[in-house]
């Protein structure tokens, strides 16, 4: 019998989708959030400047949403993958939007394992594992966003 991360991860639960998570896109977080990252654009930490620039309120930087991801992502689903957990490393990030996220909004995150696919270098085999979230304004269920996240968990 096989260990933990030895094998390549279950592809059957590709699709497989999380319960939905709730979140709000609260200023002081976008704010504090965009000062982390050092994008001090005025639409992300001044109400007053995104409502002069056309938007309905502050807005979120473009990688604000990877915190809501995580609202998505159920535990039991990461750990029935059966990753090697001491060998995960983040590797890219994908943010797909319909408007941008604005201070304030509530939303639904729907969340889903997107894919997996495994791919060999002279280290060994690396499993890829993709999860996707969806954003859905609460009370129009309008889609805002995608976020992607993959991870690289390394056999053995």
């Amino acid at each position: 019998m096989k260990g933990v991360g030895e094998e390549m991860a279950d592809r059957s639960l590709i699709g497989k989708e999380t319960p939905p998570g709730r979140a709000e896109a609260k200023a002081e977080e976008m704010i504090a959030f965009a000062r982390a990252v050092g994008d001090d654009r005025p639409e992300y930490v001044d109400e007053a400047a995104a409502k002069a620039a056309g938007f309905k309120g502050l807005i979120a930087p473009p990688t604000f949403p990877m915190r809501f991801l995580f609202d998505a992502l159920d535990p039991d689903l990461f750990f029935e993958l059966g990753l090697n957990l001491a060998g995960i490393v983040h590797a890219e990030q994908e943010f797909i939007y319909e408007r941008p996220v604005v201070a304030g909004e509530k939303y639904v995150i729907t969340g889903k394992l997107h894919d997996i696919y495994e791919k060999e270098d002279k280290s060994g085999i690396l499993d890829f594992v993709t999860f996707e979230a969806k954003g859905f304004e609460e009370k129009k269920h309008e889609h805002v966003f995608t976020a992607r996240m993959t991870l690289i968990s390394k056999r053995g």
